[in-house]
């Protein structure tokens, strides 16, 4: 290494002052262009990439959101054709289709209702009380449950209110 670096400077000085400097603007001339096309190129082709596929999400966004408001505001309606009636009627109703029955049913005063529901499976309770919030704005006020002499049954006390 160092015989031919010893070499490469012996040679650069035989040339006249003149050829040096043109030798020395060159080398500069060819440095940045290797620097523009191996680093400073694919870093701005990277970027503008980039850019694009930010602006592409953000398309996507804004379509998901639209969809979504869309949604929520079409499914509104539809939630409040499904209530029909009182909350007496779509208690009934919902426990029938998730398998449960009501032991005791008191209506209260502004919405509300206490039912008492005996020997039930806490999954069924679970889903029963999942559709009544979500899919018809019926609201959980109190809950309490308690174990019965058979594995896996509970005994529940619910206070609803329809919204």
């Amino acid at each position: 290494m160092n015989k031919f670096s010893s070499e490469f400077i012996a040679g650069f000085y035989r040339f006249n002052r003149r050829e040096q400097i043109i030798l020395l603007w060159g080398a500069l001339a060819v440095l940045l262009y290797l620097l523009w096309q191996l680093v400073l190129a694919p870093i701005q082709q990277m970027t503008q990439m980039q850019i694009e596929r930010n602006k592409s999400l953000a398309i996507t966004v804004a379509q998901v959101q639209t969809l979504a408001t869309t949604l929520l505001t079409s499914e509104a309606p539809k939630n409040t054709s499904k209530k029909g009636g009182s909350i007496a009627e779509l208690v009934d109703r919902t426990l029938g289709a998730h398998g449960l029955r009501m032991s005791g049913f008191n209506p209260g005063s502004n919405g509300e209702v206490r039912l008492r529901l005996d020997s039930v499976s806490f999954s069924g309770l679970s889903r029963w009380l999942h559709e009544l919030e979500f899919k018809h704005a019926v609201q959980v006020r109190e809950l309490s449950m308690n174990l019965t002499s058979t594995p896996g049954l509970i005994t529940v006390n619910v206070r609803l209110r329809k919204e």
